[in-house]
């Protein structure tokens, strides 16, 4: 006779043990993470207020910012032509951190330059940049202070003439072992301005009176150098020039009439110097067109 075994481990009895051991390892569980919280958030707390701030991450991060902001004040020079000597005299003049923080300064030292903004390859500016931290002690409970440190990076900075970015392509380069500055010492672009009107006006005034167009260009080459564009128009007793370096926005617009001295004529919208509009011509005066 075949009797009926009763499992003891029926299925009346597993269910609601293993009920009991989810309740139990879901206790467990609540305990680990009470426990954690009881000890690790003190522990995060006091890793925080008694660690001084890393320096050497800030100056890190300070070296790039320098960085960017330095490519972004030597691209202003849209529309101008500068050698790399003078984008890397401005590079070092006032270098800047978007973010101002008390207790570190930057060093900015030119390494090398070549070309021109107006060349294909632009003017390539080397430039190592140095940001030191300085150390700072704690000054309330739950402030550590902060370490000091510093940061060298050498990059190189291509600046064109026109650049629709607003500011200079960088890359980082290598550092040269040891870095050694060299000292950028172009004509200052005030003195090249300056120049440029009093060689027109004295051009002007040496010309004969009655003397024809043709006779400017040759004039003023001879005493600015044939990078200068010349548009000379007679409009009766008055001759008329406009004189403009090639690839830059400074424009020299002078009369003379017959008999008298030269002079400057600036009473114009200089937009109309930018690439499209009528640009450095004798019509700024003879012709002059209302731009508002």
């Amino acid at each position: 006779m075949i009797q009926d075994v009763v499992d003891p481990w029926g299925p009346d009895v597993m269910p609601e043990r293993a009920r009991r051991s989810e309740r139990g390892g879901g206790g467990r569980a609540g305990a680990l993470v009470f426990l954690a919280l009881v000890f690790g958030i003190p522990a995060v707390i006091a890793y925080v207020a008694f660690t001084p701030q890393s320096g050497q991450r800030l100056a890190r991060s300070l070296n790039g910012d320098v960085i960017d902001g330095i490519a972004d004040d030597i691209q202003d020079v849209q529309g101008e032509v500068q050698d790399a000597e003078s984008v890397a005299q401005g590079a070092v003049a006032h270098p800047r951190s978007p973010h101002d923080v008390v207790g570190t300064s930057y060093d900015v030292v030119p390494l090398a330059w070549e070309g021109r903004t107006d060349d294909d390859s632009g003017a390539q500016v080397d430039l190592a940049v140095t940001v030191h931290v300085a150390h700072q002690d704690g000054v309330a409970v739950f402030d550590a202070g902060r370490s000091s440190g510093s940061r060298t990076t050498c990059v190189r900075l291509v600046v064109h003439q026109f650049d629709p970015d607003g500011i200079a392509d960088h890359d980082r380069i290598d550092c040269p072992e040891p870095i050694a500055a060299a000292t950028p010492q172009p004509t200052p672009v005030a003195s090249r301005r300056a120049h440029l009107e009093t060689g027109v006006l004295e051009v002007l005034d040496a010309l004969p009176d009655s003397a024809p167009p043709p006779d400017v260009g040759p004039a003023v080459w001879a005493a600015l150098g044939d990078d200068a564009a010349v548009d000379a128009e007679r409009h009766e007793k008055e001759l008329v020039i406009a004189v403009q370096v090639l690839g830059t926005r400074d424009c020299v617009v002078a009369v003379r009439s017959d008999g008298e001295a030269a002079w400057r004529f600036t009473d114009f919208d200089r937009i109309l110097l930018e690439p499209g509009e009528l640009g450095c011509d004798a019509d700024l005066y003879l012709r002059p067109v209302t731009t508002h």
